[in-house]
């Protein structure tokens, strides 16, 4: 994993490389109470994992994780 952003207090923006490759970004947003933290990740399936058929049947899965 490689570190591509680094905004203090921000985001944090990765890139990965293994069985999946993709590109990410930890997004932080606050109030006076409470943190939010949002992770985007655009991921490109390897052919042994059906490539773009695997993404469309792999994104409701990892969307609910």
């Amino acid at each position: 994993m490689t570190i591509t952003r680094w905004d203090d207090n921000v985001a944090m923006g990765v890139t990965h490389r293994g069985i999946f490759t993709g590109r990410g970004e930890f997004v932080l947003g606050t109030d006076r109470l409470t943190t939010r933290i949002t992770w985007h990740e655009r991921l490109e399936f390897p052919w042994w994992c059906g490539s773009v058929v695997g993404a469309v049947v792999g994104r409701p899965i990892l969307r609910a994780v």
